[in-house]
């Protein structure tokens, strides 16, 4: 499978590395969706971070299976704030045929918006993994969700995966079929 160059943001020089191309372009778009829901300020404060950081190389973000975790994330922030990285095989499962029922597309929005709450912390001067995981994650999900960005759908689906076996394609059938709640 050949990797695909895609430009994440119009705002800025930011690569988006997707073997993918089609999925690909729909989470490009729903990246960019999410980014204008972001506050000015926040997006402002991010842009200014990677402009100041970057190094040409990065900051960058990957769309694909092949980094270490996308098995059992769904996406992770790394370089202190310059890469971002999103499961493919996630996302297919939020995104892919037959997921266009707002539920999944809202998850999958939830994500994003979590995952740029970390490269946030970053440019405020959070210290790279925070003072634990745990508060790290937590802050992240906060700025999310302050930002506008439901994560009752997410933890719906991430509670159906668990219960079978961390199957997310399942998950998310199942969330569909039931109109966004779980049982």
């Amino acid at each position: 499978m050949t990797c695909h160059r895609l430009l994440l943001l119009a705002d800025m020089n930011v690569p988006l590395h997707v073997w993918d191309r089609e999925l690909g372009l729909r989470f490009r778009n729903l990246f960019r969706s999410c980014w204008d829901r972001v506050p000015a300020d926040v997006r402002q404060a991010v842009l200014f971070f990677w402009g100041s950081k970057g190094d040409g190389v990065l900051p960058r973000a990957e769309f694909s299976d092949v980094w270490g975790d996308s098995h059992c994330s769904c996406g992770q922030v790394r370089y202190s704030g310059l890469e971002m990285r999103f499961s493919e095989s996630a996302f297919r499962a939020l995104l892919g045929p037959g997921r266009t029922q707002v539920n999944t597309v809202e998850a999958a929005a939830f994500v994003i918006a979590h995952e740029l709450a970390h490269v946030y912390q970053k440019a405020l001067g959070f210290r790279p993994g925070g003072i634990n995981e745990a508060d790290n994650e937590a802050e992240a999900d906060e700025f999310a969700t302050s930002w506008g960005f439901d994560d009752s759908l997410f933890r719906a689906i991430q509670l159906v995966a668990q219960e079978h076996g961390d199957d997310f394609e399942y998950a998310c059938k199942t969330i569909n079929s039931l109109g966004g709640e779980s049982s």
